[in-house]
């Protein structure tokens, strides 16, 4: 599928700048963002310090239509200017990107070429798969003043809970692990890995575990977040079996807790490029 077809720059304030084919704002030749870096070292026969860090590409779009020149400039400098990151996204994958450069050609009246520098700062593309895990001991229905926000994400019957969470990918893949409270000192296994909160979550409230940025949130009912990165347990570090942000390994892994409380597990599925295939 072609990458015009899909990409969408999303600003820090919600306002979407949409790219295509045709039409008043199109790309351009080439698909800068179909390519990957690995940043590194070489060694004595051998590479060091590998890794995917943030990296600038170069874009070209055609604009027809000062109007909408002057729309993207502000959208795109705003972010710039206060330094908070939009979001790319083609066909379900995405990343925080900005946009510090641009050069423009005016090739004819209301017709104009920019070459657009993007900054990619993740280094890779995310997609989020969701899964969720409900309460054994209640019947099941839609979640309503069972101290979960909102109710549950979505309508339920009894069907019995998922057993095991399915990663697509083919490396190991942060998480993003939410706890739903009432819950006492909850701990969720997936893998082989336990993922251990030593305090309570208040009814109405939440624990996100957040395996990107490394941060632990709790939320109460009244909407008030506190760090709970000291609650956690991280082990001896990654790979040790009760470290919070443990990634999770490809293929079916299986979940294990005690079913007194509702969570919801987001693997983040990684790409260093944009796949050609989206679906």
């Amino acid at each position: 599928m072609p990458l015009a077809d899909e990409l969408t720059y999303t600003g820090s304030t919600g306002e979407a700048i949409k790219f295509g084919l045709a039409g008043n704002l199109r790309i351009d030749d080439g698909d800068t963002l179909r390519s990957r870096v690995w940043s590194r070292t070489l060694g004595y026969r051998s590479l060091e310090g590998v890794t995917r860090s943030a990296r600038e590409v170069t874009m070209e779009v055609v604009v027809v239509g000062a109007a909408e020149a002057d729309r993207i400039r502000r959208v795109l400098d705003y972010d710039m200017a206060l330094n908070s990151p939009g979001t790319l996204e083609m066909g379900g994958w995405s990343q925080r990107a900005l946009v510090p450069e641009s050069q423009t050609d005016v090739w004819r009246v209301e017709t104009f070429k920019l070459s657009l520098t993007v900054a990619l700062l993740d280094g890779v593309w995310r997609r989020s798969t969701v899964e969720h895990f409900l309460p054994r001991d209640e019947a099941i229905d839609d979640g309503v003043g069972k101290g979960y926000p909102h109710g549950y994400p979505y309508g339920y019957g009894r069907a019995a809970a998922p057993s095991g969470l399915v990663q697509p990918g083919y490396l190991p893949a942060p998480m993003r692990l939410t706890i739903f409270g009432p819950a006492s000192a909850p701990s969720v296994t997936i893998g082989g890995n336990t993922y251990r909160y030593s305090a309570d979550i208040p009814s109405g409230g939440f624990l996100v575990i957040d395996g990107v940025s490394k941060t632990a949130t709790l939320t109460n009912i009244n909407g008030s977040a506190t760090n709970a990165l000291g609650a956690l347990s991280l082990g001896s570090g990654e790979g040790s079996g009760t470290y919070a942000f443990e990634r999770v390994q490809p293929g079916r892994n299986r979940v294990l807790w005690d079913g007194s409380f509702g969570f919801d597990v987001e693997t983040m599925q990684e790409e260093g490029e944009a796949p050609w295939l989206l679906t």
